[in-house]
């Protein structure tokens, strides 16, 4: 992996696909040392280089996590008007764009993918009334897992839909 280019700094290997096939060539800098510091300090160096390492490794298990046999990748989108208003560049992530229109399901695939057989067999359950309820109930049809949500009753019936139609049995219990 080509650690870094001209300038310093952190890039992915030309041409690194991740597990949903996409290009990632096209990362920005990610880790870049203060111009403050003396670029060939034997402490900079060491640290600069045990934090490219660190970086390379993790940005390697983001790009080829299973996560995206569920997860889309999704957009980053310029807010203009907080932009301006912060005097900042201000980029909102598009996670409503997911199949459940939420992160949640980055989650909740990633830990049902990493479990052993005998505990795939058992299934999961899980207590919530939103987001991650949905986000366990795609997961778990995905990976073809039984999965139980336990909601509260007072749950409004779109959420309760919501995982029913994802194929979670669904248990309304309490009113919290």
């Amino acid at each position: 992996m080509q650690k870094t280019r001209p300038g310093g700094g952190f890039f992915l290997s030309p041409g690194l696909l991740s597990a949903s096939g996409v290009r990632h060539d096209h990362h920005p800098t990610l880790y870049r040392p203060s111009p403050a510091f003396e670029a060939d300090h034997p402490a900079l160096v060491q640290g600069v280089d045990a934090m490219t390492d660190l970086l390379n490794h993790y940005a390697r298990k983001i790009l080829t996590s299973r996560v995206y046999d569920v997860a889309v990748e999704t957009p980053l989108q310029g807010a203009r008007q907080l932009s301006e208003r912060l005097a900042n560049q201000i980029l909102l992530k598009r996670e409503d764009l997911q199949p459940v229109f939420s992160f949640k399901i980055r989650g909740a695939y990633n830990k049902l993918a990493q479990l052993s057989p005998e505990e795939l067999a058992r299934g999961v359950v899980t207590a919530s009334a939103g987001n991650h309820a949905q986000g366990l109930a795609l997961a778990a049809k995905v990976l073809g897992i039984k999965a139980t949500i336990v909601m509260p009753k007072t749950t409004p019936e779109i959420k309760v839909e919501g995982v029913r139609s994802r194929g979670a049995q669904v248990v309304l219990h309490g009113d919290s």
